[in-house]
């Protein structure tokens, strides 16, 4: 599955802190990179955009290298990122695969996904992302 972490990891907005963050406003602030033309939801040329902005050599595929070089954040949450979102593990991601990423995120159908979708997605990634609390703590 393809989280594309999304892409608005989105060009860069969620990049490494260089102080407490304000969790809202980082998300805010990702997601409309991706709301291109302000509309308040993201569709996929939307998107497909996005992916285009890491794919910088053009080839139709993201490598963790673009995907780590773009983000602009720490490379061990890249590279995870990244990792969940390689879904068959073969190191790129497809611009053809972009066109999945909506329905991960689009909980009511309607082909876009909106600013409380983009959270409550993320919110999901990050949570499977943490380690498990040791058993009995």
């Amino acid at each position: 599955m393809i989280w594309l972490l999304v892409l608005a990891f989105a060009c860069g907005a969620l990049s490494a802190p260089t102080a407490v963050p304000d969790i809202a406003a980082t998300f805010k602030q990702a997601f409309d990179s991706l709301d291109i033309d302000g509309s308040g939801n993201a569709d996929l040329s939307e998107f497909l955009k996005a992916f285009d902005k890491f794919d910088t050599d053009g080839d139709g595929k993201i490598t963790l290298a673009e995907y780590v070089a773009g983000t602009n954040g720490p490379k061990n949450v890249a590279e995870a990122l990244f990792k969940n979102a390689d879904a068959d593990h073969d190191g790129f991601i497809l611009r053809t695969d972009v066109k999945n990423v909506i329905p991960q995120f689009d909980t009511d159908g309607d082909g876009k996904v909106s600013f409380a979708e983009f959270v409550a997605r993320y919110k999901q990634i990050f949570a499977a992302m943490r380690p498990n609390p040791p058993v009995g703590k």
